[in-house]
């Protein structure tokens, strides 16, 4: 199993070469909202990840072990996407207002080129598909009466042995992880009173992990948490 953890982690870092990711949130003030997911990565890095989960599925038929994705979850559906198949994905989690608006996949360049909308009636129906549990954002309502929105971060990311501040570590990666850009932002129906980040107006909060200008970015997207909270006067969203 070693082996296979292995394949997908460097699958995972292949994929982030030349990536280029925008998440965008929008809260409405009745609790509603919309996820607007853009993002492009190189064919050949499609090709190569294809190959890569596929070699990692054979290992563990061999091995007697479980497979260690299937073809629908979702990180094989960012690293290898088709309108088909996330058309599949979405209606699979039979979640009644979590709605596909927009989906296309097309070839550009070179890129592999998603853009992709979904609206939906309460961010807690949103939280039970698997793409946002891992890299989404829960919302709760303070003693206050204003309103969080958090993501969490992967902890085991963030205490992985790779010192990022070598810069021995730093020149080797460079050729995997350069061109890797993330930016996440969150638009929401009250003021913004605290956001952890220096990209922030009146309504919306912006996180950008650029590899190419800080090499603790790709680490950083994965870890670090997300924080922002907004005056909840005249709001009532629903909130775990």
């Amino acid at each position: 199993m070693k082996i296979l953890r292995l394949l997908l982690i460097i699958g995972v870092a292949l994929s982030a070469g030349c990536m280029k990711l925008t998440e965008t949130l929008t809260l409405n003030s009745d609790g509603s909202g919309i996820l607007d997911i853009d993002y492009r990565l190189p064919e050949e890095t499609v090709t190569q990840i294809s190959g890569m989960m596929k070699l990692a599925a054979q290992l563990a038929a061999a091995s007697g072990e479980p497979a260690p994705h299937d073809a629908n979850d979702y990180l094989n559906l960012l690293l290898n996407p088709s309108e088909a198949r996330i058309r599949q994905k979405v209606d699979s989690y039979g979640i009644e207002d979590l709605i596909l608006k927009e989906v296309k996949v097309e070839s550009n360049d070179g890129q592999r080129v998603v853009k992709m909308q979904l609206t939906f009636r309460r961010i807690t129906d949103l939280a039970k598909t698997d793409f946002f549990v891992e890299q989404g954002f829960v919302l709760t309502r303070q003693q206050d009466g204003n309103y969080r929105l958090t993501r969490a971060g992967n902890r085991d990311v963030r205490a992985s042995a790779i010192d990022l501040d070598d810069p021995q570590i730093v020149h080797i990666l460079t050729p995997i992880l350069g061109g890797f850009e993330a930016t996440i932002l969150v638009k929401t129906p009250g003021r913004l009173l605290q956001a952890n980040t220096t990209g922030r107006s009146l309504q919306q909060a912006v996180w950008n992990f650029d590899f190419n200008r800080d090499p603790k970015a790709f680490r950083d997207f994965y870890s670090e948490e997300l924080v922002a909270v907004f005056e909840g006067e005249g709001l009532s969203l629903s909130a775990e």
